[in-house]
Protein backbone atom coordinates (compact mmCIF):
# COMPACT_ATOMS: atom_id res chain seq x y z
CA UNK A 1 0.00 0.00 0.00
CA UNK A 2 2.81 2.24 0.44
CA UNK A 3 2.87 2.98 -3.37
CA UNK A 4 -0.41 3.92 -3.30
CA UNK A 5 -0.54 5.98 -0.43
CA UNK A 6 2.40 7.91 -2.55
CA UNK A 7 -0.47 8.80 -5.04
CA UNK A 8 -2.47 11.03 -2.08
CA UNK A 9 -1.47 13.91 -3.63
CA UNK A 10 -2.80 13.32 -6.97
CA UNK A 11 -5.77 15.52 -7.62
CA UNK A 12 -7.10 13.27 -10.68
CA UNK A 13 -9.55 11.04 -8.79
CA UNK A 14 -10.55 8.23 -10.57
CA UNK A 15 -12.59 5.04 -9.70
CA UNK A 16 -15.89 3.10 -10.45
CA UNK A 17 -18.61 4.30 -11.94
CA UNK A 18 -20.05 0.96 -13.81
CA UNK A 19 -19.07 -2.20 -12.55
CA UNK A 20 -17.61 -5.06 -14.54
CA UNK A 21 -17.82 -2.92 -17.74
CA UNK A 22 -18.60 0.38 -18.84
CA UNK A 23 -21.76 -0.72 -20.62
CA UNK A 24 -24.18 0.46 -17.56
CA UNK A 25 -25.65 3.17 -17.47
CA UNK A 26 -25.46 5.42 -14.49
CA UNK A 27 -28.11 6.65 -11.70
CA UNK A 28 -28.92 9.76 -10.44
CA UNK A 29 -29.33 10.25 -6.31
CA UNK A 30 -32.19 11.72 -5.33
CA UNK A 31 -32.03 15.36 -4.22
CA UNK A 32 -29.65 15.00 -1.69
CA UNK A 33 -31.07 16.09 2.10
CA UNK A 34 -28.19 17.44 3.55
CA UNK A 35 -28.09 21.53 2.98
CA UNK A 36 -25.06 22.19 0.77
CA UNK A 37 -22.42 24.52 1.64
CA UNK A 38 -21.62 27.04 -0.63
CA UNK A 39 -18.98 26.15 -3.67
CA UNK A 40 -15.24 26.61 -2.43
CA UNK A 41 -13.81 30.38 -3.71
CA UNK A 42 -12.20 30.73 -7.18
CA UNK A 43 -8.90 30.17 -6.11
CA UNK A 44 -8.94 26.78 -4.52
CA UNK A 45 -7.31 24.19 -6.43
CA UNK A 46 -9.45 22.51 -9.38
CA UNK A 47 -9.93 19.08 -7.98
CA UNK A 48 -12.70 16.73 -8.80
CA UNK A 49 -14.52 17.66 -5.48
CA UNK A 50 -14.21 21.63 -5.68
CA UNK A 51 -15.93 23.52 -8.10
CA UNK A 52 -12.93 24.82 -11.22
CA UNK A 53 -11.85 28.80 -11.01
CA UNK A 54 -14.67 31.01 -11.64
CA UNK A 55 -12.39 31.82 -15.22
CA UNK A 56 -10.13 29.83 -17.15
CA UNK A 57 -8.19 30.23 -20.33
CA UNK A 58 -8.09 26.98 -22.78
CA UNK A 59 -5.20 24.69 -22.12
CA UNK A 60 -1.91 25.62 -23.07
CA UNK A 61 -0.47 23.46 -25.51
CA UNK A 62 2.59 22.19 -23.94
CA UNK A 63 6.35 23.08 -25.53
CA UNK A 64 7.10 19.67 -27.25
CA UNK A 65 10.82 18.24 -26.67
CA UNK A 66 11.66 19.74 -29.98
CA UNK A 67 10.25 21.24 -33.09
CA UNK A 68 6.62 20.17 -33.88
CA UNK A 69 6.26 18.07 -37.23
CA UNK A 70 2.92 18.38 -38.97
CA UNK A 71 1.49 16.14 -41.21
CA UNK A 72 1.58 11.91 -41.45
CA UNK A 73 -1.51 10.01 -40.59
CA UNK A 74 -1.52 8.38 -36.97
CA UNK A 75 -3.11 5.27 -36.39
CA UNK A 76 -4.45 3.81 -33.47
CA UNK A 77 -5.76 0.56 -32.72
CA UNK A 78 -8.73 -0.96 -30.07
CA UNK A 79 -10.04 -4.87 -29.95
CA UNK A 80 -13.65 -3.35 -30.44
CA UNK A 81 -15.92 -1.42 -32.34
CA UNK A 82 -18.04 1.59 -30.26
CA UNK A 83 -21.74 0.59 -30.80
CA UNK A 84 -22.22 4.45 -31.63
CA UNK A 85 -21.19 7.66 -32.61
CA UNK A 86 -23.70 9.67 -31.46
CA UNK A 87 -22.68 10.24 -27.39
CA UNK A 88 -26.38 9.28 -25.87
CA UNK A 89 -26.64 5.97 -27.80
CA UNK A 90 -23.13 4.59 -27.26
CA UNK A 91 -22.59 2.10 -24.55
CA UNK A 92 -18.70 2.05 -23.96
CA UNK A 93 -17.01 4.41 -21.73
CA UNK A 94 -13.41 4.42 -23.42
CA UNK A 95 -13.90 5.62 -26.85
CA UNK A 96 -11.10 8.27 -27.18
CA UNK A 97 -11.55 8.86 -30.77
CA UNK A 98 -14.02 11.00 -29.71
CA UNK A 99 -11.57 13.20 -27.92
CA UNK A 100 -10.47 14.89 -31.35
CA UNK A 101 -13.64 14.50 -32.58
CA UNK A 102 -15.89 16.32 -30.62
CA UNK A 103 -15.32 18.83 -27.68
CA UNK A 104 -17.27 19.24 -24.24
CA UNK A 105 -17.58 22.70 -22.46
CA UNK A 106 -15.39 22.11 -20.09
CA UNK A 107 -11.70 20.05 -20.27
CA UNK A 108 -10.26 18.20 -17.76
CA UNK A 109 -6.73 18.80 -18.69
CA UNK A 110 -3.06 16.79 -17.68
CA UNK A 111 -0.90 19.08 -16.00
CA UNK A 112 1.43 16.14 -14.58
CA UNK A 113 1.94 13.04 -16.47
CA UNK A 114 3.95 11.34 -13.75
CA UNK A 115 0.98 11.97 -11.12
CA UNK A 116 -2.10 12.37 -12.89
CA UNK A 117 -2.68 15.77 -11.84
CA UNK A 118 -4.90 17.20 -14.05
CA UNK A 119 -7.42 20.62 -13.26
CA UNK A 120 -9.93 21.95 -15.17
CA UNK A 121 -9.79 24.37 -17.97
CA UNK A 122 -12.05 26.16 -20.62
CA UNK A 123 -12.47 23.81 -23.88
CA UNK A 124 -16.13 25.38 -25.74
CA UNK A 125 -16.77 27.09 -22.12
CA UNK A 126 -14.18 30.20 -21.65
CA UNK A 127 -15.21 30.89 -18.23
CA UNK A 128 -17.97 29.84 -15.79
CA UNK A 129 -19.08 30.74 -12.34
CA UNK A 130 -21.26 29.18 -9.28
CA UNK A 131 -23.50 31.73 -8.12
CA UNK A 132 -25.25 29.83 -5.76
CA UNK A 133 -25.11 25.89 -5.11
CA UNK A 134 -28.23 25.49 -7.25
CA UNK A 135 -26.96 27.21 -10.63
CA UNK A 136 -24.20 27.09 -12.95
CA UNK A 137 -23.37 30.18 -15.82
CA UNK A 138 -20.83 29.37 -18.54
CA UNK A 139 -19.43 31.56 -20.89
CA UNK A 140 -19.04 30.20 -24.21
CA UNK A 141 -16.34 30.77 -26.49
CA UNK A 142 -17.22 33.03 -29.38
CA UNK A 143 -16.68 32.07 -33.02
CA UNK A 144 -16.75 28.42 -33.06
CA UNK A 145 -18.33 26.33 -35.70
CA UNK A 146 -19.25 22.76 -36.20
CA UNK A 147 -17.55 20.95 -39.26
CA UNK A 148 -20.79 21.09 -40.97
CA UNK A 149 -20.19 24.91 -40.57
CA UNK A 150 -23.06 25.45 -38.16
CA UNK A 151 -22.79 27.88 -35.78
CA UNK A 152 -22.01 26.31 -31.69
CA UNK A 153 -23.94 29.22 -29.15
CA UNK A 154 -26.35 28.88 -26.63
CA UNK A 155 -29.45 27.81 -28.34
CA UNK A 156 -27.39 24.49 -29.29
CA UNK A 157 -26.13 23.79 -25.83
CA UNK A 158 -29.69 24.01 -24.67
CA UNK A 159 -30.45 21.82 -27.29
CA UNK A 160 -27.63 18.82 -26.76
CA UNK A 161 -28.35 18.91 -23.29
CA UNK A 162 -32.22 18.99 -23.34
CA UNK A 163 -31.41 16.10 -26.21
CA UNK A 164 -29.78 14.37 -23.60
CA UNK A 165 -32.68 14.40 -20.96
CA UNK A 166 -35.21 13.58 -23.75
CA UNK A 167 -34.75 12.05 -26.44
CA UNK A 168 -36.70 8.40 -26.87
CA UNK A 169 -33.46 6.14 -26.94
CA UNK A 170 -31.00 8.30 -24.65
CA UNK A 171 -29.06 5.68 -22.68
CA UNK A 172 -27.49 8.98 -20.88
CA UNK A 173 -30.51 10.89 -19.17
CA UNK A 174 -29.61 10.26 -15.39
CA UNK A 175 -26.38 11.48 -16.30
CA UNK A 176 -27.95 14.87 -16.83
CA UNK A 177 -30.82 14.11 -14.45
CA UNK A 178 -28.81 16.33 -11.88
CA UNK A 179 -30.18 19.51 -14.43
CA UNK A 180 -32.82 21.12 -14.09
CA UNK A 181 -33.26 23.43 -16.80
CA UNK A 182 -30.83 24.93 -18.72
CA UNK A 183 -31.62 28.94 -20.23
CA UNK A 184 -29.94 30.57 -23.04
CA UNK A 185 -29.34 33.76 -21.16
CA UNK A 186 -27.89 35.36 -25.01
CA UNK A 187 -26.32 33.64 -27.66
CA UNK A 188 -22.70 32.79 -25.69
CA UNK A 189 -23.82 32.53 -22.08
CA UNK A 190 -25.80 29.40 -20.91
CA UNK A 191 -27.16 28.50 -17.46
CA UNK A 192 -27.59 26.07 -15.79
CA UNK A 193 -30.56 25.13 -13.18
CA UNK A 194 -29.59 22.26 -11.17
CA UNK A 195 -32.44 19.75 -9.94
CA UNK A 196 -30.14 19.08 -6.52
CA UNK A 197 -26.48 20.93 -5.11
CA UNK A 198 -24.18 18.01 -6.26
CA UNK A 199 -20.24 17.89 -6.48
CA UNK A 200 -21.02 16.02 -9.67
CA UNK A 201 -21.54 18.94 -11.15
CA UNK A 202 -18.41 19.51 -13.22
CA UNK A 203 -16.54 16.24 -13.56
CA UNK A 204 -19.81 15.30 -15.77
CA UNK A 205 -19.51 18.29 -17.87
CA UNK A 206 -16.41 17.16 -18.94
CA UNK A 207 -15.66 13.48 -20.96
CA UNK A 208 -13.40 12.22 -18.35
CA UNK A 209 -15.95 11.02 -16.23
CA UNK A 210 -15.56 7.57 -17.29
CA UNK A 211 -18.58 4.78 -17.97
CA UNK A 212 -21.34 3.78 -20.52
CA UNK A 213 -23.00 7.24 -21.40
CA UNK A 214 -19.97 9.98 -19.73
CA UNK A 215 -19.61 10.86 -23.54
CA UNK A 216 -23.20 13.01 -23.31
CA UNK A 217 -21.91 16.48 -22.65
CA UNK A 218 -19.91 16.13 -25.84
CA UNK A 219 -21.63 18.82 -28.40
CA UNK A 220 -23.13 17.91 -31.35
CA UNK A 221 -24.46 19.81 -34.39
CA UNK A 222 -27.89 20.39 -33.54
CA UNK A 223 -28.44 20.81 -37.66
CA UNK A 224 -26.63 17.86 -38.47
CA UNK A 225 -28.36 15.85 -35.99
CA UNK A 226 -31.91 16.95 -37.41
CA UNK A 227 -30.97 16.46 -41.18
CA UNK A 228 -29.89 13.13 -40.47
CA UNK A 229 -31.86 11.45 -37.65
CA UNK A 230 -31.19 8.14 -37.09
CA UNK A 231 -28.56 8.24 -39.44
CA UNK A 232 -26.68 10.64 -37.36
CA UNK A 233 -25.14 7.77 -35.15
CA UNK A 234 -22.92 6.96 -38.60
CA UNK A 235 -22.47 10.49 -39.06
CA UNK A 236 -21.02 12.59 -36.29
CA UNK A 237 -20.25 16.64 -36.63
CA UNK A 238 -18.73 17.98 -33.66
CA UNK A 239 -16.47 21.20 -33.49
CA UNK A 240 -12.76 19.25 -32.63
CA UNK A 241 -10.01 19.18 -34.99
CA UNK A 242 -10.89 15.98 -36.71
CA UNK A 243 -13.84 15.07 -38.72
CA UNK A 244 -15.32 11.50 -39.55
CA UNK A 245 -14.62 10.46 -43.62
CA UNK A 246 -15.30 6.57 -43.13
CA UNK A 247 -16.65 4.52 -41.34
CA UNK A 248 -16.24 0.27 -41.80
CA UNK A 249 -17.55 -1.45 -38.58
CA UNK A 250 -15.98 -3.53 -36.99
CA UNK A 251 -12.70 -2.74 -39.76
CA UNK A 252 -11.59 0.59 -39.29
CA UNK A 253 -12.72 4.36 -38.80
CA UNK A 254 -10.80 7.53 -40.92
CA UNK A 255 -10.91 11.04 -39.81
CA UNK A 256 -8.86 13.92 -41.36
CA UNK A 257 -7.90 17.10 -39.83
CA UNK A 258 -10.69 19.95 -39.76
CA UNK A 259 -9.63 23.57 -41.21
CA UNK A 260 -12.02 25.31 -39.29
CA UNK A 261 -10.45 24.52 -35.81
CA UNK A 262 -10.51 27.57 -33.33
CA UNK A 263 -8.11 25.84 -31.56
CA UNK A 264 -3.95 27.07 -32.36
CA UNK A 265 -0.71 24.87 -31.80
CA UNK A 266 2.71 25.89 -30.63
CA UNK A 267 3.77 26.85 -34.14
CA UNK A 268 0.77 29.37 -34.21
CA UNK A 269 -1.30 27.38 -36.73
CA UNK A 270 -4.63 25.73 -35.98
CA UNK A 271 -4.86 22.24 -34.68
CA UNK A 272 -4.13 19.24 -35.21
CA UNK A 273 -0.51 18.73 -36.26
CA UNK A 274 -1.07 15.69 -38.24
CA UNK A 275 -3.35 15.30 -41.51
CA UNK A 276 -5.63 12.21 -40.09
CA UNK A 277 -6.43 9.50 -37.90
CA UNK A 278 -6.87 5.79 -38.73
CA UNK A 279 -8.72 4.03 -36.04
CA UNK A 280 -8.23 0.10 -36.36
CA UNK A 281 -10.30 -2.65 -34.64
CA UNK A 282 -7.43 -5.53 -34.25
CA UNK A 283 -9.13 -8.02 -31.93
CA UNK A 284 -5.88 -9.61 -30.35
CA UNK A 285 -3.97 -7.66 -28.20
CA UNK A 286 -0.61 -9.55 -29.19
CA UNK A 287 -1.49 -8.96 -32.71
CA UNK A 288 -1.76 -4.72 -31.93
CA UNK A 289 1.86 -4.99 -30.33
CA UNK A 290 3.53 -6.66 -33.72
CA UNK A 291 1.75 -3.87 -35.75
CA UNK A 292 3.50 -1.76 -33.13
CA UNK A 293 6.70 -3.21 -33.41
CA UNK A 294 6.65 -3.05 -37.22
CA UNK A 295 5.37 0.67 -37.37
CA UNK A 296 1.99 -0.01 -39.08
CA UNK A 297 0.20 0.82 -35.45
CA UNK A 298 1.48 4.33 -33.73
CA UNK A 299 -0.12 3.94 -30.45
CA UNK A 300 -3.31 1.46 -28.14
CA UNK A 301 -4.28 1.68 -24.91
CA UNK A 302 -4.85 -2.26 -25.21
CA UNK A 303 -1.79 -3.20 -23.78
CA UNK A 304 -1.90 -6.44 -21.40
CA UNK A 305 -0.21 -7.25 -18.60
CA UNK A 306 2.26 -9.60 -19.93
CA UNK A 307 3.34 -7.38 -22.44
CA UNK A 308 4.87 -4.72 -19.99
CA UNK A 309 8.45 -6.40 -19.58
CA UNK A 310 8.83 -6.11 -23.70
CA UNK A 311 7.02 -2.49 -23.83
CA UNK A 312 9.44 -1.15 -21.46
CA UNK A 313 12.47 -2.83 -22.75
CA UNK A 314 12.22 -1.59 -26.69
CA UNK A 315 13.64 1.70 -26.91
CA UNK A 316 10.35 1.97 -29.76
CA UNK A 317 7.92 1.87 -27.95
CA UNK A 318 6.28 3.97 -24.48
CA UNK A 319 4.46 2.39 -21.75
CA UNK A 320 2.49 4.65 -19.44
CA UNK A 321 0.58 2.95 -16.41
CA UNK A 322 -1.27 5.58 -14.57
CA UNK A 323 -2.20 3.51 -11.27
CA UNK A 324 -4.31 6.82 -10.18
CA UNK A 325 -7.10 5.55 -12.77
CA UNK A 326 -7.15 1.73 -12.02
CA UNK A 327 -10.08 -0.74 -12.83
CA UNK A 328 -10.89 -1.99 -9.67
CA UNK A 329 -12.00 -6.04 -9.43
CA UNK A 330 -13.82 -6.93 -6.70
CA UNK A 331 -16.18 -9.66 -4.97
CA UNK A 332 -19.43 -10.15 -3.80
CA UNK A 333 -22.50 -12.09 -2.22
CA UNK A 334 -25.89 -11.93 -2.63
CA UNK A 335 -27.39 -10.10 0.36
CA UNK A 336 -30.88 -12.02 0.20
CA UNK A 337 -30.85 -15.15 -0.49
CA UNK A 338 -28.13 -18.19 -0.38
CA UNK A 339 -25.75 -18.82 2.30
CA UNK A 340 -24.14 -15.52 2.98
CA UNK A 341 -27.52 -13.61 2.96
CA UNK A 342 -27.64 -13.74 6.81
CA UNK A 343 -24.82 -14.57 7.89
CA UNK A 344 -22.03 -12.18 8.34
CA UNK A 345 -19.29 -14.32 9.91
CA UNK A 346 -19.23 -16.42 6.48
CA UNK A 347 -19.29 -13.27 5.05
CA UNK A 348 -16.26 -12.05 7.27
CA UNK A 349 -14.58 -15.57 6.75
CA UNK A 350 -14.63 -14.87 2.90
CA UNK A 351 -12.73 -11.59 3.41
CA UNK A 352 -9.92 -12.84 5.73
CA UNK A 353 -8.96 -15.90 3.11
CA UNK A 354 -8.60 -13.81 0.25
CA UNK A 355 -4.50 -12.86 -0.39
CA UNK A 356 -4.88 -9.42 -2.40
CA UNK A 357 -1.44 -9.14 -2.57
CA UNK A 358 -0.42 -12.02 -3.88
CA UNK A 359 -3.39 -11.59 -6.61
CA UNK A 360 -2.02 -8.71 -7.64
CA UNK A 361 1.26 -9.59 -7.64
CA UNK A 362 0.94 -13.13 -9.60
CA UNK A 363 -1.37 -11.00 -12.37
CA UNK A 364 0.05 -7.15 -12.86
CA UNK A 365 4.31 -7.97 -13.57
CA UNK A 366 4.75 -5.59 -11.15
CA UNK A 367 2.16 -3.22 -12.02
CA UNK A 368 -0.88 -3.89 -9.76
CA UNK A 369 -2.13 -3.37 -6.51
CA UNK A 370 -3.64 -5.05 -4.19
CA UNK A 371 -7.31 -3.63 -3.52
CA UNK A 372 -8.21 -3.68 0.53
CA UNK A 373 -10.72 -0.59 0.08
CA UNK A 374 -12.85 -1.76 -2.78
CA UNK A 375 -14.12 1.15 -4.00
CA UNK A 376 -11.84 4.24 -2.62
CA UNK A 377 -8.64 5.80 -3.53
CA UNK A 378 -6.28 7.65 -2.12
CA UNK A 379 -7.25 10.85 -3.49
CA UNK A 380 -10.62 10.77 -2.90
CA UNK A 381 -12.13 12.67 0.33
CA UNK A 382 -12.39 10.26 3.05
CA UNK A 383 -9.29 7.86 1.75
CA UNK A 384 -7.77 6.61 4.83
CA UNK A 385 -5.15 3.63 5.35
CA UNK A 386 -6.37 3.61 8.80
CA UNK A 387 -9.54 2.54 8.55
CA UNK A 388 -10.68 -0.83 9.03
CA UNK A 389 -10.38 -3.08 6.12
CA UNK A 390 -9.83 -7.02 5.45
CA UNK A 391 -6.32 -8.39 5.27
CA UNK A 392 -5.20 -11.95 4.83
CA UNK A 393 -5.70 -13.70 8.22
CA UNK A 394 -6.36 -17.48 6.83
CA UNK A 395 -6.55 -18.60 10.48
CA UNK A 396 -9.01 -15.99 11.49
CA UNK A 397 -11.15 -16.85 8.18
CA UNK A 398 -11.36 -20.66 9.57
CA UNK A 399 -12.27 -19.71 13.04
CA UNK A 400 -14.96 -17.65 11.65
CA UNK A 401 -16.25 -20.64 9.48
CA UNK A 402 -16.97 -22.34 12.67
CA UNK A 403 -18.63 -19.34 14.44
CA UNK A 404 -20.91 -19.29 10.95
CA UNK A 405 -21.67 -23.56 11.68
CA UNK A 406 -19.53 -24.37 9.21
CA UNK A 407 -16.56 -26.26 10.42
CA UNK A 408 -16.73 -28.45 7.93
CA UNK A 409 -16.83 -25.79 5.17
CA UNK A 410 -19.80 -25.18 2.85
CA UNK A 411 -20.12 -25.44 -1.50
CA UNK A 412 -21.42 -22.38 -2.89
CA UNK A 413 -22.11 -20.86 -6.58
CA UNK A 414 -19.99 -18.11 -8.01
CA UNK A 415 -20.64 -16.41 -11.09
CA UNK A 416 -17.79 -14.65 -13.30
CA UNK A 417 -17.17 -13.45 -16.74
CA UNK A 418 -15.66 -15.65 -19.08
CA UNK A 419 -12.41 -12.86 -20.68
CA UNK A 420 -9.18 -13.46 -18.75
CA UNK A 421 -9.21 -10.47 -16.95
CA UNK A 422 -12.01 -10.94 -15.20
CA UNK A 423 -12.51 -15.69 -14.55
CA UNK A 424 -8.23 -15.53 -13.68
CA UNK A 425 -8.41 -13.69 -10.75
CA UNK A 426 -11.74 -15.26 -10.04
CA UNK A 427 -9.85 -18.51 -10.20
CA UNK A 428 -7.78 -17.54 -7.33
CA UNK A 429 -10.32 -16.09 -5.31
CA UNK A 430 -11.77 -20.16 -5.52
CA UNK A 431 -8.78 -21.58 -4.77
CA UNK A 432 -8.11 -19.03 -1.79
CA UNK A 433 -11.56 -20.19 -0.45
CA UNK A 434 -11.15 -23.39 -0.77
CA UNK A 435 -8.38 -23.30 1.29
CA UNK A 436 -10.44 -22.45 4.39
CA UNK A 437 -13.51 -24.22 4.01
CA UNK A 438 -15.36 -22.47 1.03
CA UNK A 439 -15.71 -24.40 -2.02
CA UNK A 440 -17.29 -21.94 -4.71
CA UNK A 441 -18.24 -23.81 -7.62
CA UNK A 442 -17.12 -21.14 -10.32
CA UNK A 443 -19.33 -20.61 -13.44
CA UNK A 444 -17.86 -18.34 -16.27
CA UNK A 445 -21.01 -17.18 -18.29
CA UNK A 446 -21.53 -14.88 -20.23
CA UNK A 447 -21.31 -11.52 -19.43
CA UNK A 448 -25.04 -10.15 -19.98
CA UNK A 449 -26.01 -13.31 -18.92
CA UNK A 450 -24.28 -12.71 -16.17
CA UNK A 451 -25.64 -9.67 -14.92
CA UNK A 452 -28.47 -10.65 -15.64
CA UNK A 453 -28.71 -13.06 -13.26
CA UNK A 454 -27.10 -11.27 -10.62
CA UNK A 455 -29.26 -8.25 -11.17
CA UNK A 456 -32.07 -11.25 -10.77
CA UNK A 457 -31.04 -12.35 -7.44
CA UNK A 458 -29.83 -15.77 -8.90
CA UNK A 459 -26.52 -16.49 -7.60
CA UNK A 460 -24.51 -17.03 -3.82
CA UNK A 461 -21.27 -14.89 -5.43
CA UNK A 462 -20.16 -13.42 -7.88
CA UNK A 463 -16.90 -11.65 -9.28
CA UNK A 464 -17.07 -8.02 -11.22
CA UNK A 465 -14.72 -5.13 -11.92
CA UNK A 466 -15.39 -1.58 -12.85
CA UNK A 467 -13.88 1.35 -14.62
CA UNK A 468 -12.54 4.99 -13.39
CA UNK A 469 -14.83 7.64 -12.59
CA UNK A 470 -13.55 11.40 -11.16
CA UNK A 471 -15.58 11.33 -7.80
CA UNK A 472 -16.90 9.16 -4.80
CA UNK A 473 -20.16 10.46 -5.79
CA UNK A 474 -20.64 8.29 -8.62
CA UNK A 475 -20.08 4.68 -6.75
CA UNK A 476 -23.94 5.43 -5.91
CA UNK A 477 -24.09 3.37 -9.07
CA UNK A 478 -22.69 0.84 -6.87
CA UNK A 479 -23.61 1.41 -3.43
CA UNK A 480 -27.26 2.27 -3.60
CA UNK A 481 -30.14 0.42 -3.14
CA UNK A 482 -31.38 1.41 -6.75
CA UNK A 483 -27.68 1.61 -8.39
CA UNK A 484 -27.56 -0.17 -12.07
CA UNK A 485 -24.06 -0.82 -11.25
CA UNK A 486 -25.04 -2.53 -8.24
CA UNK A 487 -23.92 -6.16 -8.91
CA UNK A 488 -24.75 -7.61 -5.83
CA UNK A 489 -27.75 -6.08 -4.77
CA UNK A 490 -26.05 -3.90 -1.92
CA UNK A 491 -29.37 -1.81 -0.65
CA UNK A 492 -28.78 -0.14 3.03
CA UNK A 493 -30.90 2.62 3.46
CA UNK A 494 -27.76 4.06 5.92
CA UNK A 495 -25.52 4.04 2.94
CA UNK A 496 -27.81 5.28 0.45
CA UNK A 497 -28.00 8.73 2.82
CA UNK A 498 -24.84 8.81 3.27
CA UNK A 499 -23.80 8.86 -0.30
CA UNK A 500 -26.20 11.32 -0.90
CA UNK A 501 -25.07 13.21 2.30
CA UNK A 502 -21.20 13.25 0.35
CA UNK A 503 -22.86 14.15 -2.87
CA UNK A 504 -24.38 17.07 -2.27
CA UNK A 505 -21.48 18.66 -0.60
CA UNK A 506 -18.84 21.24 -2.25
CA UNK A 507 -16.32 21.06 0.78
CA UNK A 508 -13.96 18.52 0.38
CA UNK A 509 -13.11 18.74 4.29
CA UNK A 510 -16.43 17.90 5.08
CA UNK A 511 -17.11 15.46 2.17
CA UNK A 512 -14.09 13.25 3.61
CA UNK A 513 -15.71 13.13 7.20
CA UNK A 514 -18.87 12.27 5.45
CA UNK A 515 -17.21 9.19 3.48
CA UNK A 516 -14.94 7.72 6.03
CA UNK A 517 -18.61 7.05 7.76
CA UNK A 518 -19.61 5.14 4.49
CA UNK A 519 -16.66 3.49 4.10
CA UNK A 520 -17.01 2.13 7.60
CA UNK A 521 -20.65 1.36 6.88
CA UNK A 522 -19.54 -1.18 4.09
CA UNK A 523 -17.01 -2.79 5.58
CA UNK A 524 -19.05 -3.53 8.88
CA UNK A 525 -21.93 -5.19 6.24
CA UNK A 526 -18.93 -7.42 4.28
CA UNK A 527 -20.93 -8.03 1.25
CA UNK A 528 -18.38 -7.03 -1.09
CA UNK A 529 -14.70 -6.75 -1.07
CA UNK A 530 -12.08 -5.79 -3.30
CA UNK A 531 -9.28 -8.10 -4.86
CA UNK A 532 -6.53 -6.19 -7.15
CA UNK A 533 -6.25 -2.80 -8.96
CA UNK A 534 -5.49 -2.68 -12.71
CA UNK A 535 -4.11 0.52 -13.68
CA UNK A 536 -5.23 2.05 -17.63
CA UNK A 537 -2.20 1.84 -19.76
CA UNK A 538 -1.46 3.90 -22.48
CA UNK A 539 1.33 2.53 -25.27
CA UNK A 540 3.06 4.00 -28.36
CA UNK A 541 5.73 4.01 -30.85
CA UNK A 542 8.30 6.61 -29.88
CA UNK A 543 8.18 8.74 -32.78
CA UNK A 544 4.13 9.38 -31.50
CA UNK A 545 4.59 12.77 -29.77
CA UNK A 546 2.62 14.50 -27.37
CA UNK A 547 -0.10 12.46 -26.53
CA UNK A 548 -1.78 13.32 -23.41
CA UNK A 549 -4.72 11.86 -21.25
CA UNK A 550 -7.88 13.65 -19.97
CA UNK A 551 -8.64 10.97 -16.98
CA UNK A 552 -7.77 7.58 -18.61
CA UNK A 553 -8.44 8.27 -21.87
CA UNK A 554 -5.81 8.73 -25.06
CA UNK A 555 -6.20 12.26 -25.89
CA UNK A 556 -4.87 12.75 -29.58
CA UNK A 557 -5.19 16.60 -29.63
CA UNK A 558 -2.17 17.97 -29.58
CA UNK A 559 0.08 14.67 -31.08
CA UNK A 560 2.47 15.00 -33.90
CA UNK A 561 4.94 12.45 -35.29
CA UNK A 562 8.16 13.09 -35.67
CA UNK A 563 9.28 11.47 -38.88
Amino acid sequence: MQAFAKLGIVVLVLFLIAACSPAAPTVAPPKPAAAPTAPPPASSPAAAVTAPPASTAAAPAPTPAGKVKRGGTVVYARTGETNSWDPLLHQSGDNPLELPLYETLIRYDEVDEKTGKSEYRGELAESWETPDPNTVVLKLRKGVKFHDGSDFNAEVVKWDIERAKTHPKSVVKVWAAFIKSVDAVDANTVRLNLAYPTALVYPNLTRASGGSGSGWSMMISKAAAEKSGDAYERNPVGTGPVMMTQMLRDDKTTFKKWEGYWRKGVDGQPLPYYDGITARVILDPAVILVEMKAGTVHVTQNIEPYMFPQVKASPDFRLRVMPWAPIRFVFGFNPKAGPFADNLKLRQAAQYAVDRKAIADALGFGEFLPNYHVYWGPSFPGWDESLPHYDYQPDKAKQLMKEAGYPDGINFGFIAYPPPMYKQPAEMVQAQWAKVGLRAKLDAIETVAARSKQKAGDFDAAFWGGWPSLDPAHFSRMYKCDGSANWSNYCSKEMDACMDEGESLYDPAKRAEVYKRCQKIFYDDALVGGTHLRPFTLGNRSELKGVRVQAYLMDLQEAWLDK
